[in-house]
């Protein structure tokens, strides 16, 4: 048998104050149909990549990779607003909350984070990135534009992404495990000072 290495992936988590209100939404509605698998909240993220086999030893360089695009990234800040499904409404396998304010600016990261994957010695699913935050999965495709119009009517919410985590990820009957690797902090930069708030030279 071949020796597998560690799922892992690269993500956005929002703030407790988000997952709340996320909780908030979804507990009453999660055993309200079978075919429909609501996420755990506490697991709630924003997958900038998926890698389904970091090798032994590859770990380091990966951390050392995503430091460096921490480094040189901008925090800023996101909006959580609108419904989504993959691959579409009619025939939905997962439904989830869209990402308006910010989409370019988590774009933007989520390709730094892929080239440093690559560049690590790593690979990475190749699956285009759309911004989104999985709410729920359907066991088999179907027409889900209740749930849909459910979602998009949840309140916005906006947050400050100041950080991107590195996860593993273990496998299990009913789902996943996610363990925090490593956290990294992104670059803030000191407010501009208004013109009219500079004392004039002596």
């Amino acid at each position: 048998m071949v020796d597998m290495g560690t799922r892992m992936f690269v993500a956005v988590r929002p703030p407790e104050s988000v997952v709340d209100t996320l909780t908030a939404l979804v507990e009453p509605r999660r055993e309200a149909d079978p075919q429909v698998r609501w996420i755990r909240t506490d697991q709630a993220h924003v997958t900038l990549a998926f890698l389904p086999d970091v090798a032994d030893g590859m770990e380091e360089r990966l951390i050392e990779a995503l430091g460096r695009v921490a480094r040189r990234t901008d925090a800023f800040d996101l909006v959580l607003d609108g419904a989504g499904a993959f691959p579409d409404v009619t025939r939905a396998r997962e439904l989830y909350q869209g990402i308006t304010t910010g989409g370019a600016d988590i774009g933007t990261l989520a390709s730094r984070v892929r080239t440093a994957i690559q560049r690590s010695g790593n690979q990475h699913d190749p699956t285009r990135f759309v911004a989104h935050l999985t709410l729920a999965r359907i066991r088999k495709p179907e027409d889900a534009t209740k749930w849909w119009r459910i979602i998009d009517a949840f309140p916005h919410q906006a947050f400050p992404v100041t950080h991107v985590e590195l996860y593993s990820s273990t496998l299990h009957g009913s789902g996943a495990d996610h363990t925090l690797v490593r956290s990294f902090e992104l670059r803030t930069t000191a407010p501009k000072v208004p013109v009219d708030a500079v004392p004039p030279s002596a």
